[in-house]
């Protein structure tokens, strides 16, 4: 169940938000917003501009999407689940506790269902 009131818009306190939406109501472009968050030392940005968006990132607890760092050429903070379901309640639930515990270390869970992979093979 999330937190976040219906019809929030982007931006708005509790939802998730984007570089791009950031930059967008920032008024700056994207590349800046990425060159302040990887603290890029050859791109210059003004140190107001730069406050600013710190400043935003605090505001909207803007957490990096790991997915999207993932298409990049950078550690993925990725781990993999490979397991076979079936019907077993009681392995569902096990796995959805494994599945919050890797998102609240900061990484992607990446699941695999055997039960289902082989399902498709006969």
């Amino acid at each position: 169940m999330s937190d976040t009131p219906k019809g929030s818009r982007p931006g708005a306190p509790g939802k998730r938000i984007g570089q791009r939406e950031l930059a967008r109501q920032l008024g700056v472009s994207q590349s800046t917003i990425s060159a302040v968050l990887n603290n890029n030392p050859s791109i210059r940005v003004a140190e107001e501009t730069r406050q600013r968006i710190l400043d935003a990132i605090r505001q909207h607890h803007y957490q990096p999407s790991l997915v999207a760092n993932a298409v990049f050429d950078r550690p993925t903070r990725a781990i993999g689940v490979i397991y076979q379901g079936g019907y077993l309640q009681l392995g569902i639930r096990k796995l959805m506790v494994l599945v919050e515990r890797i998102i609240r270390r900061g990484y992607l869970p990446l699941i695999y269902d055997l039960w289902l992979g082989m399902k498709g093979e006969e």
